[in-house]
């Protein structure tokens, strides 16, 4: 079976051009379809994950175990990352990056990213590059309750991607879901992503 033309689809469901992309780019990354030069894009008999990753934007990394050492560093919130938090590109955060294995055996790639504007006011604050725990006792006791929000979407994988996600180097797309910490306020203050292979695991639990 074949899809209408992107334009089509975009005007029947009264939707952008890029918002179509990205949806035939996150069920291209599913495997539920394929784009053939010439032709179209055919909608394939859906696949089945081998791998369920419960996913709870109020502790997004439970049930990960990191296989190799951390990436920690320092540096500017990139478009997509000013876009999810609500600040400014090119604000100040911190990187923490593991690679890690689910409980249900499906590799990921973790990255925590938190602006550094997030500790403004106090007096002592836990290690950007430590444990979550205290990161978000310390954003409770200093911006009231929090809350968590859960994004999804596809993204190009990067290099660290291909080599933990053994996705292929053409064409591939990896699939996120994002943890949106949030203050009583509404600011971003803590972003925890996982970034998956949607042809060897699928996303179970709360979902926007």
């Amino acid at each position: 079976m074949l899809l209408p033309s992107e334009k089509l689809i975009a005007s029947n469901f009264a939707v952008s051009a890029p918002t179509v992309r990205e949806s035939l780019a996150i069920l291209g990354a599913e495997g539920r379809v394929r784009t053939v030069n010439g032709k179209g894009t055919l909608v394939l008999e859906q696949p089945v994950p081998r791998h369920a990753i419960a996913f709870d934007p109020a502790d997004p990394w439970r049930d990960l175990t990191t296989v190799e050492e951390p990436k920690r560093s320092r540096g500017a919130a990139d478009s997509r990352t000013a876009a999810l938090l609500g600040c400014p590109r090119g604000e100040f955060v911190h990187l923490y990056e593991p690679t890690a294995i689910h409980s249900s055996g499906a590799l990921v790639r973790a990255r925590r990213i938190l602006p550094h504007f997030a500790y403004d006011g106090m007096e002592r604050y836990p290690d950007p590059m430590g444990e979550r725990a205290p990161i978000i006792k310390a954003l409770s006791d200093a911006h009231g309750p929090l809350t968590h929000e859960a994004r999804c979407g596809a993204a190009i994988p990067t290099t660290d991607d291909r080599a933990s996600l053994k996705t292929p180097t053409l064409g591939a797309v990896v699939l996120y879901a994002a943890a949106i910490t949030r203050a009583a306020d509404g600011r971003g203050l803590l972003l925890d992503i996982v970034h998956y292979n949607a042809a060897e695991a699928e996303l179970t639990g709360p979902q926007p």
